[in-house]
């Protein structure tokens, strides 16, 4: 995998960039935070009316209000072996670039991060913290890679796992290689409370791979 610092730098200086204070929240009206008054327009909501301001400035004005922007941000992060195909470029280096991305996105919003990294065995819970060492806490359990051992564990088991914990309209990312594996409904489930958005990492040549090895089947 890709040394953790070199990847820091890289991808900050990506972040920086694209999305430095152009971040948006995905949940529209989470939180409205009072920003500054402005002359009242005919076309405004009078109940946005201040009136002991208008008195004190002899005009009619009116609260501005931006969207509250801080969000929590958290990761369910596949890093079993089938990440690990391949000698040169492997799955799980997507993964670390595509999360390393998306967090320092947050960071730069000053949002909240946490994350679930699991594999075939188990899995292990990073909670929501701010700042760039959450970050590489997260990083550090994905170079890990072993968990205590849960029986009979599957990523069904993960997501039972994930409706339980108290996280709700919150942004929620699942960077994976074996989305089919998911139940479709524990995966509405956890729609509900959050806002969530399935990554399915793959590889081109696993793919053509495992077409041919299909097709060899079938012919004999």
């Amino acid at each position: 995998m890709q040394d953790i610092k070199k990847l820091h730098i890289k991808i900050n200086r990506l972040v920086d960039s694209l999305f430095a204070w152009n971040y948006k929240t995905a949940f529209k009206w989470r939180g409205l935070e009072f920003s500054d008054y402005r002359v009242y327009d005919e076309n405004d909501d009078a109940k946005y009316i201040d009136f002991l301001a208008s008195a004190r400035e002899w005009k009619l004005l009116i609260k501005r209000f931006e969207e509250e922007r801080e969000l929590a941000v958290f990761f369910l992060l596949d890093i079993s072996e089938s990440m690990y195909f391949w000698d040169e470029r492997k799955k799980i280096d997507t993964l670390i670039e595509t999360f390393s991305f998306l967090a320092f996105a947050a960071n730069k919003n000053n949002d909240k991060i946490g994350a679930i990294v699991f594999n075939e065995n188990g899995f292990e819970l990073v909670k929501l913290g701010k700042w760039v060492k959450n970050i590489h806490k997260i990083l550090e359990v994905v170079e890990k890679k072993s968990f205590p051992k849960i029986e009979n564990f599957s990523p069904n088991t993960l997501l039972s796992y994930f409706h339980n914990l108290p996280i709700k309209n919150s942004l929620v990312f699942l960077l994976t290689d074996k989305m089919n594996d998911f139940d479709d409904k524990n995966l509405k489930i956890a729609s509900l409370k959050n806002d969530f958005v399935y990554i399915n990492i793959f590889d081109y040549f696993e793919n053509n791979l495992l077409h041919c090895i299909c097709k060899s089947i079938k012919f004999y």
